[in-house]
């Protein structure tokens, strides 16, 4: 399976979490301009990719 699907899915699942929080989270995507307001809880999304052995 391919980084960009496995990502594609991650951030998806991540982000229908965040949403269905009481208070939803916003999301940092890596490779996206993200400022958080002073003091704001969010969440940063990335992936490392792995070897195989």
């Amino acid at each position: 399976m391919s980084h960009r699907i496995v990502r594609s899915l991650f951030e998806s699942r991540l982000k229908a979490w965040a949403d269905a929080r009481t208070t939803p989270l916003r999301i940092a995507y890596q490779n996206v301009s993200f400022t958080p307001a002073t003091g704001e809880t969010y969440l940063r999304a990335f992936t490392l990719p792995g070897t195989t052995a």
